[in-house]
């Protein structure tokens, strides 16, 4: 294969910095629109850590063992999806909480929060200009 003169472009997708929202929204479009059983779905709270090794909340879906997660292509919203393996691994997934859709109602309901809802999730929130400085 001659490479020479070929152009090599990196795609790139770049964090919402809305992970909580996202997963919400995500698990309403695979229940209403999808029709997806609230038994196949799960949603997760977790403490990823950072290239610099800072500690950050996140959150995501799981769908049996494929994680799903918003983020920016060409400056769109995406759906991604990535085997669980490889997801905790490139995020370096420390703890997580796991939420059944009945649980997650409930927490919704009771916090008035798209999440997190556990003390030690909420310490370690970024906002999106922390975010974007990191």
């Amino acid at each position: 294969m001659n490479l020479e003169g070929d152009r090599h472009v990196e795609q790139c997708i770049y964090p919402t910095n809305a992970c909580f929202n996202d997963a919400m929204d995500i698990l309403a479009e695979l229940l209403t629109v999808d029709k997806v059983p609230p038994a196949h779905l799960r949603l997760v709270h977790g403490i990823c850590l950072l290239e610099d090794g800072t500690r950050c909340a996140h959150a995501w879906v799981e769908r049996g063992t494929a994680c799903l997660f918003l983020g920016l292509y060409q400056g769109a919203r995406v759906l991604c999806t990535v085997p669980r393996p490889e997801y905790y691994a490139r995020l370096r997934v420390q703890q997580r909480r796991k939420y059944t859709m009945a649980q997650a109602a409930r927490e919704n309901a009771r916090t008035v929060s798209y999440g997190p809802w556990k003390a030690a999730y909420v310490a370690l929130v970024r906002m999106p200009q922390e975010a974007d400085d990191a």
